[in-house]
């Protein structure tokens, strides 16, 4: 597979996975009610752990970005977002990061490859 043809399915895949995350995150908050909703998560063991999870998920992906991003004020700027948004952050910042590089080594070490 030539590193054209890799891009392209990596770039399908973030954005697919960026639109699905998206769609979920408005049909939760269109739906349900996260004051009540959001403090059985902290009720419960396996809603602390997913908790955990995802932010330890987080924590490695702002690793990613700190070795991609030059600039250290882009990773501040996107931590937040990833904090707020969780995967949909993460899966937005691939997303963008896939539709701005040519191959897959430049995806994954941005402008260090």
């Amino acid at each position: 597979m030539s590193p054209a043809q890799t891009m392209t399915g990596i770039r399908i895949f973030t954005v697919a996975l960026t639109a699905v995350m998206l769609a979920s995150i408005v049909i939760a908050m269109s739906t349900g009610d996260f004051g009540s909703e959001g403090s059985w998560l902290l009720d419960h063991p396996w809603g602390r752990m997913t908790l955990v999870d995802l932010y330890v998920g987080i924590a490695i992906f702002v690793a990613w970005v700190w070795i991609r991003e030059p600039r250290r004020w882009t990773i501040v700027v996107w931590i937040p977002v990833f904090v707020v948004l969780g995967n949909a952050g993460t899966a937005l910042y691939a997303s963008i990061a896939a539709f701005t590089c040519d191959s897959p080594r430049a995806f994954l070490l941005g402008r260090r490859a």
